[in-house]
């Protein structure tokens, strides 16, 4: 019975902090893919620097930079840094690598959901009549997000 309040406070506190709680450490390829979205965002700065763009695009991507520099500090540097280059920041294998961590990214989105929602059935189960009420609490609060 103990064990039991144990896996209720735990499940109270997790949803509590949000949905942020279950999320997964990024991999290689999402690291890349940080990497190369930081890399991309230099080289457009740069572009529009070069080719005395408008004003307010040169803040832009000047802003696109310090921003993706933040995505990375956030994921992590990958083990091994994909070339770029402009060619390469423009390849195809650049794209690859951004669709395969947007695939990886929905995929873990399926399974945190999944995850809540069993969370959500023992909850309902072991809970009574407050784990009932919390249920309600908790599905119209995942409904807002």
């Amino acid at each position: 019975m103990i064990c039991l309040k144990y896996l209720l406070l735990f499940i109270i506190l997790s949803s509590l902090s949000g949905c942020g709680v279950l999320q997964f450490s990024p991999g290689q390829v999402k690291k890349q893919n940080a990497w190369l979205l930081h890399e991309t965002a230099k080289a457009a700065a740069s572009c529009a620097c070069e080719t005395q763009a408008d004003q307010t695009l040169q803040q832009l991507t000047a802003l696109t930079v310090k921003q993706s520099e933040s995505v990375v500090l956030d994921y992590g540097v990958p083990e091994k840094l994909p070339s770029s280059d402009l060619d390469s920041l423009l390849s195809s294998q650049t794209s690859d690598i951004a669709q395969q961590a947007l695939g990886k990214t929905q995929s873990q989105n399926t399974l945190t959901d999944l995850l809540i929602n069993i969370l959500l059935v023992l909850l309902s189960l072991f809970g009574g009549a407050a784990g009932t009420q919390y249920l309600s609490a908790v599905k119209n609060k995942k409904a807002s997000t």
